[in-house]
């Protein structure tokens, strides 16, 4: 039969019809796959907090650690195991600190591509300031085999790992990347406005940040200023105040501290503080009467009077080593979550360094100095 006018409408209609259709569910299937957020497992709570804070929507994070545990010990179950198989990319903190439990966890999972460096594996300690000298060396065969992993516990840490989560997010999703990076100088303009004062940090940028601390550290800020132009204000106006937590802790600069599990190294050296030893024996050690005696007369005899403590540590050697040298207990968390307050990375930075304020006024007189 000849095909008529109306017949070659109706095929031309189909057809275009179905082209749109098929056009539509590409259209669809794409706009759904860019939508999926990017799924990430963090090793540890401070790990994920930091992930969160610069991935906000486009990243769906799965946490092996909560809050008050501690990071060391993680016994594995199927919802990890299965989050692991499905993840974009891993996040760990490094320096063996997940040493114990996440090479299984991989096996069982079955992802070799997160086993050493790769574009799916994030090691949070791969561009870290170490702590020179003992404090900050690992013991072999003890929960810190590598250099100590306790370096978040540094906001200016915490910065720098933030910026390296943005940079490999960015990599794996680059049509988020203006979110990713606009979230993270949120995020550390925060941290240095906590740190250094709202004016100082207004006045620098999250990359002057590490420069600016090591300065203070130093007792180097006003010559640090001076050399990169910025000891003026705008306009020729005064210079930015110098402010926040680290001018709080001006008056404790050398001032003592003992802890209970070997987490503060880093923490300490940002708050201008010296810690004199640990209630453990090595990492991962429980305290034994014989070091405990020694440590307390180590505290006598230099006049140690505050002790850093956490909540997952056995709370009776800290009470016993304050009854036996009046020595005052500041309560830390050791990661976000650690305690009531500190579910966010700036809440825990805040938290860790008002609670140690806090002691060291009651320990030494609030405007305590040499």
């Amino acid at each position: 039969m000849p095909e008529t006018q109306t017949s070659r409408s109706i095929s031309s209609s189909r057809l275009r019809a179905t082209l749109l259709a098929l056009l539509v569910g590409l259209v669809t299937a794409e706009t759904r796959a860019r939508a999926e957020p990017l799924r990430v497992c963090a090793t540890a709570t401070d790990a994920r907090a930091l992930v969160e804070v610069v991935g906000g929507d486009a990243v769906e994070v799965t946490g092996f650690v909560a809050g008050p545990d501690d990071p060391h010990v993680v016994e594995p179950t199927r919802s990890m195991i299965e989050a692991l198989a499905r993840a974009d990319l891993l996040v760990v903190v490094g320096l063996g600190l997940e040493q114990a439990w996440l090479p299984g966890m991989l096996a069982t999972a079955g992802r070799a591509d997160f086993v050493g460096e790769g574009q799916r594996r994030l090691d949070l300690s791969s561009n870290l300031r170490t702590v020179a000298g003992p404090e900050g060396r690992g013991v072999p065969g003890s929960f810190h085999p590598e250099d100590n992993p306790h370096f978040l516990a540094d906001p200016v840490e915490g910065v720098k790992a933030a910026a390296a989560i943005a940079d490999r997010l960015s990599a794996l999703r680059p049509e988020e990347e203006d979110g990713f990076r606009a979230r993270y100088r949120g995020f550390a303009g925060e941290v240095m406005a906590a740190m250094l004062g709202a004016e100082m940090a207004a006045a620098h940028g999250p990359e002057d940040f590490e420069a600016l601390c090591i300065a203070i550290e130093r007792g180097e800020l006003a010559a640090h200023l001076r050399e990169h132009g910025s000891a003026e204000g705008s306009a020729g106006g005064p210079p930015p105040r110098f402010g926040g937590w680290l001018a709080a802790y001006e008056p404790f600069q050398n001032r003592t501290a003992i802890g209970d599990h070997d987490l503060w190294p880093y923490f300490a050296r940002r708050y201008g503080i010296r810690v004199l030893g640990y209630m453990e024996p090595e990492p991962g050690l429980p305290p034994t009467a014989p070091h405990l005696a020694g440590l307390v007369a180590e505290m006598k005899e230099a006049g140690c009077r505050v002790i850093l403590s956490v909540q997952y540590f056995d709370p009776r050697h800290a009470r016993f080593v304050s009854e036996a040298t009046g020595a005052v207990q500041a309560e830390l968390a050791n990661q976000p979550g650690g305690r009531e307050g500190t579910g966010s990375y700036l809440e825990f930075v805040n938290h860790n360094a008002g609670e140690l304020l806090a002691a060291l006024r009651r320990a030494y007189g609030p405007e305590a100095r040499p």
